[in-house]
């Protein structure tokens, strides 16, 4: 995710990476068997930031309300 950089640095970016980071753990524990389908599809794309264009998962989908 892109914050900005200089004197147009976003005020709230610390607060944005810190739930960025609490949903990407929780989403990766509840995804067990989360993995990436195919390694040599993933396009990354580099300018003013880094990003990733297309990223092929695979995972087993959990039934709803089910843990």
């Amino acid at each position: 995710m892109a914050y900005g950089f200089g004197p147009h640095l976003c005020v709230g970016m610390h607060m944005a990476r810190a739930e960025l980071k609490v949903a990407v753990e929780e989403v990766l524990t509840a995804m067990e068997d989360i993995a990436v389908e195919d390694p040599a599809a993933v396009v990354e794309e580099i300018g003013t930031t880094w990003a990733l264009t297309h990223l092929p998962l695979t995972f087993t989908p959990r039934r709803p309300g089910g843990r």
